[in-house]
């Protein structure tokens, strides 16, 4: 049988002696672009992260801003879908926290409702109440 040092210290320096020593992840390195989180029921769960959703709706609204400057029309499009990917982290956390087609289509759907929404909100100021 082993005899270990820590046999014959008192209980609070051996832990004080452990405190110093640094703990091994044992999990892999994630890329950049990907996170690790625990969701509410307290699972652990691999996704992309919610910057870069945030930062490609950015250069998205930026780059269509661009791209109108120079008359070109695919700007628009490129400004008006920028919501999805505002909006994606948002449904995402409804969701659970995890990447999946489900929250992505109603992202889509919500987005659309949205933009539905807000258009026959303008139409009405300009032409009138109905």
């Amino acid at each position: 049988m082993r005899q270990y040092i820590h046999d014959h210290l008192p209980y609070a320096y051996v832990i004080a002696m452990s405190k110093d020593l640094p703990l091994q992840d044992t999990k892999p390195h994630l890329p950049f672009w990907q996170e690790r989180v625990v969701n509410l029921r307290g699972r652990e769960i691999v996704r992309i992260r919610s910057s870069i959703f945030y930062y490609g709706g950015l250069i998205s609204i930026v780059l269509g801003l661009v791209l109108i400057s120079y008359k070109e029309q695919s700007g628009g499009f490129l400004i008006i879908n920028s919501t999805v990917l505002f909006l994606y982290p948002l449904v995402r956390f409804l969701f659970g926290g995890k990447d999946s087609l489900v929250a992505f289509i109603v992202t889509i759907v919500f987005d659309q409702f949205l933009k539905h929404k807000l258009l026959s909100i303008q139409i009405r100021k300009v032409g009138g109440g109905r």
